[in-house]
C-alpha cells in the first residue's frame, strides 16, 4: 500500500433555551430550546457535510 490517506472529522454545535415559570396556577414552566448542529468530514479527495436545526419547546401542567 502507498502514500497516506487524508481523516477529518469536524462537529460544531451550537444550543440556546429559554425558560419562563408563568404566572397561573395550572401551568408552571414554558420553554423553547433552538440547536443547530454542523459536521464535516474528509477521506482523502471524497468530503461530506451536513447541518441540521432543531427547535423544541413544551409547557408543563401542574394538576
Amino acid at each position: 500500500m502507498g502514500g497516506s490517506r487524508t481523516l477529518q472529522d469536524q462537529r460544531h454545535g451550537q444550543r440556546a433555551w429559554l425558560s419562563y415559570t408563568l404566572p397561573s396556577d395550572k401551568l408552571r414552566l414554558a420553554w423553547i430550546e433552538v440547536e443547530h448542529l454542523d459536521r464535516r468530514g474528509r477521506i482523502g479527495p471524497v468530503r461530506a457535510g451536513r447541518a441540521s436545526t432543531d427547535v423544541r419547546a413544551g409547557i408543563a401542567f401542574r394538576f
